[in-house]
């Protein structure tokens, strides 16, 4: 089993973490522990007639440590075994976090989300999902952010991170991120510039290809359309080495509404469409962004199809992507939902059904559905089962 290179400082580091961290007044308090453990089998079926099973688990444990001398720590440890034998072990957040009056600053590895209601925000720090198929993914990074408040909702984020341990300087990430929100929308201005690798699509399976430097610019925008939720994105890619760039636009709606006897159902619809505009750039851009930083959560509808599948490649080298999500609760521990993606250069379709039951003393019930329509006209088919226990 191969487990992470620098497992062994890390947990010498985590165990100082948490002796340090213990420390309060010259007392030693009690660390209290949760977590979670995730159990996950599916099975897909190609339209080749290829059956294939797939089995995983995942565990993560948080140490809920005090803060001392304004200093906040936050521990965070994940491991993932798959039925390929391969194991891993690291660290989903590791860092302290120091506030003041007008902000605060956090260093080591910790989330940076930008999100503005978006399912992908094409101008995160890093990659993001959130909310399909019920399934969240939070960019994470290596390094420093600053937030600072300006009040009244308003704020600035400053952001570096490092890929690796010894990364040189060309290799660091950046960005800044400027917040105005006012009566009844919210805005902001994102800028953020990775090292992120490249890759192609060759008898169905990605290969790296080299490295480039993804620079991105962009404003984004939510507020209120009547009942309705509306919010957008408009911006600029450059890929710097290549030299070549496209702007991306995004626009999207949102809304819900109460049903049922006594209206305790809620009903959620939401749909995006996000586009480069001059066809220079794809998906690909995204799929490189999403593999050069950290992301901490679920998996992406389909994510284990085959890369023919919708969900593999060739998604990944459209010009455009729609989605839509429904989702309502059957009751008080039941939720139902459906996310359709697409994209209409190649006609790639792929449909992801979802049930999730609370079956109560911290056991969690998912199941999951995948239907692809490739450019092939192909239909490819998935299904998996997932127990989740929560402590």
């Amino acid at each position: 089993m191969k487990l992470n290179k620098q497992l062994g400082i890390a947990l010498t580091f985590a165990i100082i973490f948490i002796l340090i961290a213990g420390f309060n007044n010259q007392q030693v308090q009690a660390v209290e522990i949760g977590g979670e453990l995730n159990l996950n089998a599916g099975l897909n079926y190609q339209a080749d007639g290829d059956l294939s099973t797939t089995f995983s688990g995942s565990t993560e444990l948080e140490f809920y440590l005090p803060a001392a001398a304004g200093i906040e720590p936050r521990l965070v440890m994940q491991g993932s075994l798959r039925d390929t034998g391969d194991a891993d072990f690291n660290f989903k957040y590791l860092y302290l976090r120091r506030r003041f009056d007008s902000g605060h600053l956090t260093l080591g590895r910790q989330p940076v989300s930008w999100s503005y209601g978006a399912v992908i925000n094409p101008y995160d720090y890093g990659f993001s999902i959130e909310g399909l198929a019920g399934e969240t993914l939070t960019p994470g990074i290596d390094g420093a952010r600053y937030f600072h408040s300006l009040g009244a909702g308003r704020s600035l984020q400053a952001v570096i991170n490092w890929p690796e341990y010894n990364s040189e300087l060309n290799q660091l990430g950046f960005g800044t991120r400027l917040r105005l929100p006012g009566q009844g929308y919210d805005l902001s201005f994102n800028l953020a510039s990775h090292e992120i690798p490249e890759f192609d699509f060759i008898n169905s399976e990605i290969v790296l290809i080299g490295f480039d430097r993804l620079t991105r610019a962009g404003i984004t925008y939510s507020g209120d359309i009547g009942e309705l939720g509306a919010y957008g994105a408009a911006g600029y890619y450059r890929l710097n080495d290549s030299e070549i760039d496209d702007w991306v636009i995004q626009l999207g709606l949102d809304y819900s509404w109460q049903t049922g006897e006594f209206a305790d159902r809620q009903v959620m619809v939401q749909g995006e469409y996000l586009r480069f505009i001059q066809n220079d750039l794809d998906m690909n851009a995204l799929l490189g962004l999403a593999l050069s930083n950290q992301s901490f959560g679920g998996q992406m509808p389909g994510g284990d199809m085959p890369a023919n599948g919708v969900a593999g490649g060739e998604i990944f080298t459209a010009r455009d992507l729609f989605i839509l999500n429904i989702s309502t609760n059957l009751d008080s521990f039941t939720n139902i939902g459906l996310a359709l993606l697409g994209e209409t250069e190649n006609k790639n379709l792929m449909a992801a059904p979802y049930y999730i039951s609370d079956l109560g003393g911290g056991l969690e019930l998912r199941i999951d559905g995948s239907i692809g329509l490739d450019s092939n006209n192909d239909i490819n088919t998935g299904i998996s089962a997932g127990m989740t226990y929560y402590f």
